[in-house]
């Protein structure tokens, strides 16, 4: 167990770590679709791609995201 002096060493490192490691450069807009079909990149391509904003929900078991 650390004593309070290095407990608030260790926390003012993390925060600066997480500072030095990430910057946000701007959105990205992501579009795609989701299927349960197994296509190939050409294929895939053929399809309407639709915006995708945060929180799209995809992933469900055998379903496959092209982006």
């Amino acid at each position: 167990m650390l004593n309070l002096e290095w407990n608030t060493r260790l926390e003012a490192w993390r925060a600066e770590l997480k500072k030095q490691l990430y910057r946000p450069l701007g959105p990205i807009t992501v579009s795609g679709f989701v299927t349960l079909e197994h296509l190939t990149p050409q294929q895939a391509l053929r399809r309407r791609f639709k915006p995708m904003p945060v929180r799209t929900v995809w992933g469900a078991q055998w379903e496959y995201a092209w982006f």
